[in-house]
């Protein structure tokens, strides 16, 4: 965050969960793709390009940097924590790592040709500050720049997940699910006081809430969007070209996907222009 501005009860909760006692090493281990639509949109924009000069927002332990980086003309990537740049750099000595705020970003208007925002990172801003984001975003990108990023889903399971129910259980991973409903269990006293303790702090308006996630034992403050919500605010922002939502998982465009109202999060390519690279 710029050290200028004020911090909001969303930077103070959410800051204080992420430098937990494991949590900067958890980040610092993650490697890979979140899930086959990051893959997908990533490569359909930087596969077989060598030109592009790309900003990673939110890069964390430093996941992005080896799928971003590697073909890339210029990459720097930026978090607004100190103690994950740091961790980040033990990483990746040789990547352009710093500490940066998306709602302040220190660069040049049109900078960028590309910029990411994975991890459902610019949900954890509040909303009036999601705004200055996306028009930060939008300055330093080129005119015929893409902006790639996943957002929570208001109309998805995430904002009617509770503390004492059943968390997401999968067929296709049942050994993972059921470690996560045996983790609900063993936590359920921790999560319950923290949904409690939060949920007061939560805010919503047309087409958006911000509101306590189930991640880290409902630990944290996320904000929410409805699809038409999301396509405001990115052409308030001055994302004029199309803007393609694509699904929280497996890989598919919203034409083809399972209904939205069962998606976690967008996956979303949000481009400039009419003429954006891809």
């Amino acid at each position: 965050m710029n050290d200028d501005a004020p911090a909001t009860a969303q930077d103070r909760v959410n800051r204080t969960v992420w430098m937990e006692l494991g949590q900067v090493a958890r980040f610092a281990s993650a490697a890979g793709w979140i899930d086959r639509s990051e893959r997908v949109l990533v490569e359909r924009v930087m596969g077989g390009r060598t030109d592009l000069e790309v900003l990673d927002i939110g890069v964390g332990g430093g996941r992005t940097v080896p799928l971003l980086s590697t073909s890339a003309a210029r990459y720097v990537g930026i978090d607004f924590l100190e103690e994950l740049v740091a961790a980040a750099r033990r990483r990746f000595p040789d990547a352009d790592l710093r500490v940066g705020d998306a709602r302040a970003l220190d660069f040049p208007d049109a900078s960028f040709d590309v910029v990411m925002f994975s991890s459902n990172g610019l949900d954890a801003i509040s909303h009036a500050d999601r705004e200055t984001a996306l028009h930060e975003i939008r300055r330093v990108l080129r005119s015929d720049g893409v902006f790639l990023f996943s957002t929570h889903n208001s109309d998805g399971p995430g904002p009617r997940e509770r503390p004492w129910g059943v968390p997401p259980v999968t067929l296709k991973q049942p050994r993972s699910s059921a470690r996560t409903v045996a983790r609900r269990v063993m936590h359920l006293p921790i999560a319950v006081k923290n949904f409690r303790r939060l949920r007061p702090l939560g805010s919503s308006g047309n087409d958006w809430r911000v509101t306590v996630s189930g991640a880290h034992d409902f630990g944290l403050l996320v904000h929410y969007t409805t699809a038409a919500g999301l396509l405001t605010a990115l052409r308030d922002a001055g994302f004029l070209g199309e803007v393609e939502l694509w699904d929280d998982r497996a890989g598919l465009p919203a034409a083809t996907a399972r209904p939205q109202n069962r998606w976690w999060y967008f996956n979303v390519l949000a481009r400039c222009s009419p003429a954006a690279l891809v």
